[in-house]
């Protein structure tokens, strides 16, 4: 759900008055800047008007204010720019940091929902876009018309019949833009759409390489990326058009408009009702009427398409994150039990967890089994409050959902079925599990989850680099790197979600004992089709359409021949974890 939340205009807005100095230094410049501008035509007219009737003091004069404006602008322009990019920066660094920071805090759901590559395109494209509008854009837009009337009622005073005849005229240009400028942003769109499904494809193929290779499938994905590249490359075309066409009937308008100032301004000079000076001070100030036309349904577009980006930005920063209902309190000391209270849980109208009744006490190891899609990952996840659910879970008598995210997580490592490595050491890695561990303590990890037996034969041990996603090494490795990390965080409760379930026969061995080792010494919830980790579970649950059907231990469950009994004796090991 969406929590209610200011408009992305309103949001904007609030930049604006944390900034209040630098934007007030802006709107000061974009004056000067006027100002400036206006000063060119005026000091052309004057110098020419000096040159054309030979007063040499008079140009001598008008030379040096010439190089005094020239001088202005350049220090004008350099301070105007570095306030438009200290802006701009300001703003996609601060949206960056907030739109990063609450994606983190989302629920799970979310992310299965939304693409990585489509949300990694919230924190570069839109928040660019948003950049680009607080400190260019917006000043663009509100200078361009600012300076064409200036310029225009400067121009009645000069001559108003050659302005009224360059007025009628000059205006059509913001028409040809209004009428492209919608079929730009529209076909914009569409590329932005395509540009973020590309990405997500890219992504997608590099993650899955390996199953690319195994299968056969190089020919299929660059066939597939082809036809995505293909569809860009048309966009990109008509794009292309459209902007010519625009930019072509802009540039026809706009030489129109010069060539009839500068034909009947010729004309007034002949007839003496208008001086040289003054017919090249009109046409300077011409520009500032044109061209802020010809380019205002191009910024406009730009305009609409970095509110857009804001729209999308600010929906994700109003969503409702998974820990905003958490008050803080103490981290935990001590703990002596988990209980599960008529637990239930639905996913996309589809009841994964049904009135789930347990209770875990302190030094118990459980085994969690049942067929795929009976609801065990859910399980784990309810447990860590990755999803939101009906129902109370305890600890220790106090409902999960009252304590701090960073208090829950405290009682809790977690060992998933693929562990995710980030790029970086070894010792890096592992230290994930107690940020400001030290090297002993680091090494002592290791040797507990047999992770030393493979580091100290690699080529620099814990600085060794295991690349993205821990490519580097085996998934075995990966494994115990992983539970390394969970005896460093030394939490009272270790998770451990299909630990073995994508390992060769020899790792899993070494896992196993790894495991066994490991539920000696701390309470465990595990998940695994390994019968060697089951038998020594205290409890083994065993797990129906998201219900526990029977509890009780291996020799328990077996001798009743119950549904335990018939998993182990089944012939559907790839379909169950046991």
């Amino acid at each position: 759900m969406t929590k209610p939340m200011s408009t992305s205009k309103t949001e904007l807005v609030s930049y604006v008055r944390k900034k209040k100095i630098t934007f007030t230094l802006l709107g000061l410049f974009l004056i000067i800047g006027i100002l400036l501008d206006l000063a060119l035509p005026w000091f052309m007219m004057n110098i020419t008007n000096a040159a054309v009737g030979q007063e040499t003091e008079r140009f001598m004069l008008f030379f040096w204010v010439g190089v005094m404006i020239l001088i202005a602008n350049v220090v004008f322009s350099y301070f105007d720019t570095y306030l438009k990019v200290y802006i701009a920066s300001y703003v996609r660094n601060d949206l960056r940091s907030r739109t990063f920071n609450h994606f983190l805090k989302l629920p799970l759901n979310y992310f299965d929902k939304n693409h990585s590559g489509k949300l990694g395109s919230r924190l570069t494209n839109d928040v660019n876009l948003i950049g680009d509008l607080m400190g260019r854009t917006s000043m663009t837009l509100i200078k361009s018309p600012l300076i064409a009337v200036v310029a225009f009622v400067t121009l009645l005073f000069l001559n108003w019949q050659l302005a009224l005849i360059c007025g009628l005229i000059g205006p059509l240009t913001l028409f040809v833009g209004k009428v492209f400028g919608a079929h730009i942003r529209k076909v914009t769109n569409a590329l932005q759409q395509r540009m973020e499904t590309i990405v997500s494809f890219v992504q997608d193929t590099f993650t899955g390489i390996p199953v690319i290779r195994t299968y056969s499938l190089e020919e299929k994905m660059d066939r597939e990326f082809k036809d995505s590249s293909d569809h860009i490359h048309e966009l990109e075309m008509k794009n292309g058009k459209l902007q010519s066409f625009m930019q072509a009937s802009s540039s026809f308008i706009s030489i129109l408009t010069f060539l009839v100032a500068f034909g009947i301004g010729s004309y007034f000079v002949i007839e003496e009702r208008m001086e040289i000076g003054g017919l090249v001070a009109f046409i300077q100030l011409l520009n500032y009427i044109v061209w802020p036309f010809t380019g205002l349904a191009h910024v406009w577009g730009q305009f609409q398409e970095s509110l857009a980006a804001s729209d999308r930005i600010f929906e994700s920063l109003g969503e409702q994150t998974a820990l905003d209902h958490f008050k803080l309190q103490n981290k935990v000391k001590d703990f002596k039990e988990i209980e599960f209270v008529d637990v239930s849980f639905t996913y996309d109208e589809t009841k994964v967890i049904n009135h789930f009744n347990f209770k875990l006490e302190k030094g118990t190891n459980a085994a969690i089994v049942g067929a795929n899609g009976s609801g065990k990952s859910t399980l784990l996840k309810l447990i860590l409050n990755l999803y939101d659910y009906d129902g109370i879970i305890k600890i220790d008598g106090r409902n999960t959902k009252d304590m701090s995210f960073e208090e829950l997580l405290s009682y809790f490592a977690l060992v998933p079925q693929e562990s995710f490595l980030f790029p970086g050491t070894i010792a890096g890695n592992i230290r994930l599990g107690k940020e400001h561990a030290s090297m002993d303590e680091v090494i002592s990890a290791a040797k507990v989850s047999n992770a030393m037996r493979f580091i100290q034969d690699l080529p620099s041990t814990f600085d060794y680099q295991v690349g993205e996603r821990g490519n580097k090494l085996s998934g075995g490795q990966k494994q115990r790197i992983a539970i390394a990390r969970a005896i460093l965080k030394d939490s009272p409760v270790v998770l451990l979600d299909e630990p073995t379930s994508s390992l060769d026969r020899e790792s899993e061995k070494v896992l196993v004992k790894t495991i066994s080792d490991l539920m000696e010494n701390k309470t465990t919830v595990v998940i695994t089709h390994d019968l060697d980790i089951i038998k020594e579970a205290d409890v083994i649950i065993v797990l129906q359409d998201g219900e526990i059907i029977e509890t009780g231990t291996h020799r328990e469950l077996i001798q009743n021949k119950s549904e335990y009994y018939h998993l182990l004796n089944s012939d559907i090991n790839a379909n169950v974890a046991i």
